[in-house]
């Protein structure tokens, strides 16, 4: 800054003032985020791009955390308040019960959360679960997939694979599924990834190719995880079709499909593939996705199922930079990310230091 100092005195009138100016440089100001993994035992140096830069006028940060911040709270709160009800929100609004339990209601002070004007009552947990698993049943066609708000909708397909995927992890944690209502959407899944050709959801997509791709990559994931996918369906998949993901999140499932199934190689030589994988937000890919949903479900999902690939530690900090330029959230982004805080919270009283 300037001192400014005026002393004027004359024989009718003295003036004595005192002004401070700021000054700064004739340039835009320039913001570097520098992220960084340390291994246990490891060290890392930081050498920020300090050349471009004006010394006297910079201002550095450095903060070291076990854990990105992502405020799990709000979007549990914005999920159970969600006004609407098709499959896709049914889903998304319900999931979150599953990973409540009475430990990390308090401990992540989601205890004051209300519901209705009242505290959530983690005792009513099973009952919220078996309302929305008693919603989608009525949204369950007579092949065993789902409609987008009945049974008499068109086939969701890809939204059909994310209803297997929540009663399974449903049943995983003690809710009461119906046998056939799960078997039936199971049964479904396995024709989607035999069939060879598209099945007539992929008319709304601007890439079909992708929806296709996307939605048997996603039931063949499911299938993997009650052992019920068939290989070799998989390996063609991925041969053939892989070329026509846009996304990075159905290369994931796929790949965590083939490795859980047996396939290690080709399901590592995936996962790879999307770590690299970038998406457009202007195509719409009737997938529900976005960069920050595929980043944020393939955080979770890594998490969930750990593969030997170093590239998936550092996804979480992509989902960091993704947030920073988000001001709306769906409830599929809400859903996914709920989920990643939890995963990430179950590590988060670990004693660490550096």
């Amino acid at each position: 800054s300037i001192d400014i100092h005026l002393h004027n005195t004359n024989q009718s009138i003295q003036i004595d003032r005192q002004r401070f100016l700021g000054v700064r440089p004739a340039y835009p100001a320039i913001n570097q985020v520098e992220r960084k993994i340390v291994l246990p035992g490891k060290s890392v140096t930081l050498k920020p791009a300090l050349e471009k830069l004006l010394l006297a006028s910079t201002n550095s940060q450095l903060s070291i955390s076990s854990q990105p911040p992502i405020n799990i709270k709000q979007h549990l709160k914005s999920l159970l308040h969600y006004p609407y009800g098709c499959l896709e929100q049914t889903i998304s609004s319900t999931a979150p019960w599953l990973f409540i339990n009475s430990d990390n209601l308090k401990a992540l002070g989601l205890d004051t959360i209300k519901l209705n004007h009242k505290p959530l009552d983690i005792n009513r947990r099973m009952e919220y679960i078996e309302q929305g698993i008693n919603r989608l049943a009525s949204m369950q066609r007579s092949n065993g997939s789902f409609g987008l708000w009945s049974n008499k909708d068109q086939e969701a397909h890809w939204l059909s694979a994310y209803a297997a995927d929540f009663l399974l992890t449903a049943q995983e944690k003690g809710a009461s599924v119906p046998e056939e209502l799960l078997n039936k959407i199971l049964t479904r899944l396995t024709k989607y990834l035999n069939n060879r050709g598209n099945m007539y959801g992929e008319r709304y997509s601007q890439a079909p190719g992708h929806y296709s791709f996307a939605y048997k990559a996603y039931a063949g994931y499911v299938l993997s995880r009650v052992n019920r996918a068939p290989l070799g369906s998989l390996r063609t998949l991925y041969d053939h079709h892989k070329q026509d993901s846009k996304a990075a999140l159905p290369l994931a499932h796929i790949g965590l499909a083939l490795y859980k199934q047996g396939d290690k190689d080709r399901g590592l030589q995936a996962i790879n593939e999307s770590l690299i994988k970038t998406r457009d937000n202007l195509l719409y890919l009737s997938d529900y996705g976005s960069r920050l949903r595929d980043l944020s479900m393939m955080s979770y999902l890594f998490k969930q199922h750990p593969v030997p690939v170093d590239g998936t530690k550092a996804l979480i900090y992509q989902l960091a930079d993704e947030l920073n330029n988000r001001q709306y959230l769906s409830t599929q982004e809400r859903n996914a990310l709920f989920r990643t805080g939890i995963a990430l919270s179950n590590h988060h009283n670990e004693a660490w230091q550096g």
